[in-house]
């Protein structure tokens, strides 16, 4: 058991070293940022600020912030500039977060839809423009009378991953995953498997690339709260997760994306923000 740890451990570390070789060259403004954990310098405010995801349509970083009192999808431009984004995503005044983009511009999104009885977090599909991000159907057989929220897809859009509280999981919240099939169409919702979930909650999952999983859980020990965790495909199963203890604190960290430039940003609680969490960013 410590020797398959070991070699999860190994594969983990390569998978992000990887994911690090092929960014981008540094902003010229990181040049000389320090080795631990800081807060994002444009992105935060005293409400939350969570789920950073590249904007794989245009220069710079999607985020989720409650600043105007419900959550909306922002843009931070390389050079800083944070604006509320255009389109039918973001209607006035409803919950809207979690969006995940393919380079081809279709992704998901994050919207509360009404079921039989009440509102529920539920996955649509949505469009990113030059300047939008417009809101399509729901997805079909992810959405129901449960918790439906966080989704993620690779970058090449063969692979999709969630969040929910439905029935079959292992307990709280649970990451389940769905594959591209060959005829264009995704296949049934199925339950990530016991190297990824626990009786805790698992939550935030963000696919780095196809095979390579970054996700937050309060169930596999770690320094507290939630912890950052990565794990890597291989051989038709998740490998045991590896935690980010360069990022982890006894407060809650989620949210992990990683940025052009190889950066980490993240979302945490910790001391240091301006209030509730904050976008934080690390680099090795």
């Amino acid at each position: 058991m410590a020797l398959s740890r070991s070699i999860n451990a190994i594969v983990c570390r390569a998978a992000l070293l990887c994911a690090f070789a092929g960014a981008a060259h540094l902003h010229a403004q990181d040049s000389a940022l320090p080795k631990a954990p800081w807060p994002h310098s444009s992105c935060n405010s005293p409400a939350d600020e969570y789920a950073p995801a590249v904007d794989l349509r245009g220069s710079g970083m999607l985020f989720t912030s409650e600043r105007s009192g419900v959550s909306q999808v922002y843009h931070c431009s390389a050079s800083g500039k944070v604006l509320l984004v255009g389109g039918t995503f973001n209607e006035k005044g409803r919950a809207a977060g979690y969006v995940s983009i393919t380079s081809g511009g279709d992704g998901l999104g994050a919207r509360y839809l009404l079921a039989e009885r009440q509102t529920f977090s539920s996955i649509v599909r949505v469009t990113r423009t030059a300047d939008a991000i417009e809101l399509g159907q729901p997805l079909e057989n992810v959405n129901g009378q449960f918790y439906a929220s966080q989704p993620t897809i690779s970058p090449d859009d063969t692979r999709m991953m969630l969040v929910s509280d439905r029935e079959g999981g292992f307990g709280g919240l649970d990451i389940w995953m769905l594959e591209r099939r060959v005829d264009g169409t995704w296949s049934a919702m199925q339950h990530a498997g016991e190297a990824l979930n626990s009786p805790g909650d698992e939550i935030s999952p963000v696919l780095v690339s196809s095979d390579t999983l970054l996700f937050a859980s309060n169930g596999m020990g770690g320094l507290g709260g939630f912890d950052l965790y990565m794990s890597v495909y291989r051989n038709g199963r998740w490998s045991d997760p590896v935690p980010l203890d360069e990022i982890n604190t006894g407060s809650d960290e989620s949210d992990a994306c990683i940025l052009p430039d190889g950066t980490i940003c993240f979302a945490s609680n910790r001391a240091g923000g301006q209030g509730g969490f904050d976008l934080w960013l690390w680099k090795p």
